[in-house]
């Protein structure tokens, strides 16, 4: 955490110079204090959103949450309305280093989220997906982001990715390719239904939340799901026969959603990823309403692949291509198609 707390500092000095291995600094008397100065409306406020972090948030149980609500309560010390503790709130948030979390005053921006936005006259405008066939023997897709979309739009998004898959799949390709590597999130459950026939039926990832608990992600017959929200590619599924090997390419762009597509793959029978390890923002948000429009948004699950194994930061690929820059198509490109014409299918 990066606190600065001229008091704190002040008195760590103090105590460090009296003794080598001081105890731990009882923090409640200058909480108490720093409480003191706020109204009751105020403090109520920013108490609630604190709380909300403190309860909700991923870190949760290894963060040191004492120490930042003195610092948080420094920032907007003497605050008398709940307008008064938004820079007490960011700080608070900020401090969390956490890709996901925000906070701000704005009633359209949670509900937007959660919108149905279906696509206005009936009309879907989506970015491309590049996809080819190289050597004639393995399949290429480029998996684009897709924003925060719901209804029509996500869905025909799941439908063109599958759509995709499907016309390659007629050149009966021995491996394929799937690059995420300039996709940086969105709403992941698009683009796991849509690359749903190359994951495969069944569960493919998990959220986990600070406890452990477990929330699966599953893929059966076209629909990508988890608890009640649910993605769904068209009334007819494609459906590949057996398991191709699958090569991931991933990025320092790699992200949010995109890891969560990346870790979808993770576990599944022959698949690796290559390229440059992902973003590091690999946790799932959640967000809060207050009053006035108020919003909070923070990471309250980490992602988990099939096996049980659960990504914390940036994911590492499993070969690492130095020359490859997010732009760069050529070099983990062809380490890719290397490894899949050595795989059992293609040789």
């Amino acid at each position: 955490m990066r606190h600065n707390s001229t008091l704190l500092v002040l008195l760590a000095l103090l105590v460090g110079c009296a003794d080598p291995n001081p105890e731990p600094l009882d923090l409640k008397p200058l909480i108490a204090h720093a409480e003191s100065t706020y109204s009751d409306t105020a403090l109520t406020y920013l108490r609630a959103v604190f709380d909300t972090l403190e309860t909700h948030h991923v870190y949760g149980e290894t963060y040191d949450w004492e120490e930042l609500w003195l610092a948080t309560l420094e920032v907007s010390e003497g605050a008398t309305t709940t307008a008064q503790t938004h820079d007490a709130i960011r700080f608070a948030v900020a401090d969390l280093n956490d890709p996901h979390a925000g906070f701000g005053i704005d009633p359209d921006s949670v509900s937007s989220v959660h919108a149905d936005s279906s696509a206005a006259g009936g009309v879907v405008e989506l970015l491309p997906m590049t996809s080819r066939m190289i050597a004639e023997e393995i399949a290429y897709v480029d998996v684009p982001r897709i924003g925060w979309p719901v209804g029509a739009i996500a869905h025909a998004y799941a439908q063109n990715l599958q759509d995709v898959i499907g016309r390659l799949s007629e050149q009966q390709p021995c491996g394929w390719i799937v690059d995420v590597r300039r996709n940086t999130g969105g709403n992941m459950w698009p683009m796991i239904a849509g690359a749903g026939p190359l994951l495969g039926e069944g569960e493919v990832g998990y959220f986990v939340d600070r406890y452990g608990d477990r929330l699966p992600w599953t893929y059966r017959d076209g629909t990508a799901s988890v608890d009640t929200i649910s993605t769904r590619a068209g009334s007819e599924p494609v459906r590949i026969a057996n398991t191709p090997p699958v090569a991931v390419l991933t990025s320092s762009r790699t992200a949010s959603a995109a890891e969560a597509l990346v870790v979808a793959f993770r576990g599944r029978p022959d698949t690796r990823a290559f390229g440059r390890p992902t973003a590091g923002a690999a946790t799932s948000p959640e967000y809060f309403e207050f009053g006035g429009g108020a919003w909070l948004s923070l990471s309250t699950h980490y992602f988990a692949d099939r096996t049980g194994t659960v990504y914390r930061s940036a994911i590492e690929p499993d070969v690492y291509v130095e020359a490859d820059m997010w732009d760069d198509h050529a070099a983990a490109e062809s380490t890719a198609a290397g490894w899949l014409l050595e795989t059992g299918p293609c040789r």
